[in-house]
């Protein structure tokens, strides 16, 4: 059921675009010149789109940066929406405002330059241009509104405008081939589903200002290996590609396809049930002295995990319900197993000096 519900989702989505795309070049107040439609705006410059005959065939445009003696400032809501056949379009350093659903299901369109002096890229501007394998905001950019780039599946390198202050919701949505993303330390806001089910995204790192986290930002996001975090950010630290809250030391997130050796640092002391459990390709783990609580599991389905660390002193850690640790179950290698995986080949080290009656 939830695969379905997910398929019809999506399937609406893509519906709604289509339906908006179908309307592109059907403004009657502008004038035609050529494969192009120019439109006065209200403070005396144009907006430009393409004639709703020449959607299907327009395959190369240059916009001029002029129209009748007047600047061409932007490029209108729905503009070139649908242009099947769009694979290059060269835009003016007049431009400040690309509206709504500009270049939304431009499929063939590869090939985009996005000068300086523009400030604001509307929703779903470039939603389902799949051809689209890279971007680049200028830093005028200061608003990126949702799902602008959402549904571009072979876009896989984004370099963000470090004019803007937040990233809105779906923004890079179903964006397949998207391995990292640079969130810039300008941005105080990332709105959930951000990045919801980019299938191939490894890391994400955040910046210094970053204010908010949750874990929906990266949602459907099965590949993620880590979270960087600035080490200039107040409010959150990572380590080993674990985020953790600066002010309680908390674990805030741990991503789906996390590896190798991890350490829980010093100040951490709980991790809650089924923190990790699950995150099949962990190999090691060490626990700092501070830790002092570990739910239940915390570490289940971790199968290729080989060595468990303890930090700590015994005395001071309680697991599960409550109970208190034994020595045996950190020193026999079954008993750690059944434990912390259930699994027999786990090896447990413990380096404290307390020793257990």
């Amino acid at each position: 059921m939830k695969l379905m519900s997910k398929k019809i989702a999506i399937f609406l989505v893509l519906a709604t675009l289509l339906s908006l795309c179908a309307c592109a070049g059907e403004k009657t107040n502008g004038e035609i010149v050529g494969d192009l439609v120019y439109y006065p705006q209200t403070d005396g410059t144009y907006g430009v789109g393409a004639y709703e005959k020449s959607v299907e065939t327009l395959t190369t445009v240059t916009v001029p940066a002029q129209y009748n003696g007047k600047n061409v400032t932007v490029v209108v809501a729905n503009g070139f929406a649908n242009c099947t056949a769009l694979k290059q379009i060269t835009l003016p350093e007049t431009i400040r405002e690309i509206q709504d659903f500009s270049f939304s299901n431009c499929t063939r369109l590869a090939d985009l330059t996005l000068n300086e002096g523009l400030l604001t890229i509307g929703s779903y501007a470039f939603s389902g241009c799949k051809k689209l394998k890279e971007i680049s905001l200028p830093d005028s950019v200061v608003t990126l509104e949702e799902h602008a780039f959402s549904f571009c599946s072979r876009l896989e390198t984004v370099k963000l405008s470090n004019g803007m202050n937040a990233l809105e919701a779906y923004t890079f949505y179903k964006c397949d081939a998207l391995k990292e993303i640079d969130v810039p330390d300008c941005i105080y806001t990332v709105a959930p589903y951000a990045f919801e089910d980019c299938d191939a995204l490894l890391e994400v790192k955040l910046g210094s200002r970053l204010v908010s986290f949750n874990e929906s930002i990266v949602k459907g996001c099965r590949a993620l290996e880590k979270i960087t975090m600035s080490e200039e950010n107040t409010l959150y630290y990572s380590v080993d590609g674990v985020l953790y809250n600066e002010l309680t030391d908390e674990i805030v997130f741990v991503p789906k396809n996390l590896s190798g050796d991890i350490t829980v640092p010093q100040g951490v002391t709980k991790i809650a049930a089924s923190t990790f459990a699950n995150r099949v390709g962990l190999t090691s783990v060490t626990l700092a002295a501070s830790v002092e609580y570990v739910g239940s599991s915390a570490f289940f389905g971790c199968d290729s995990i080989e060595k468990i660390v303890v930090e700590g002193a015994l005395d001071n850690w309680y697991f599960g319900d409550g109970y208190r640790v034994k020595e045996s179950i950190l020193s026999d290698p079954e008993t750690a197993a059944i434990y912390f995986l259930d699994k027999t080949q786990v090896t447990a080290t413990y380096r404290s000096t307390y020793k257990g009656n």
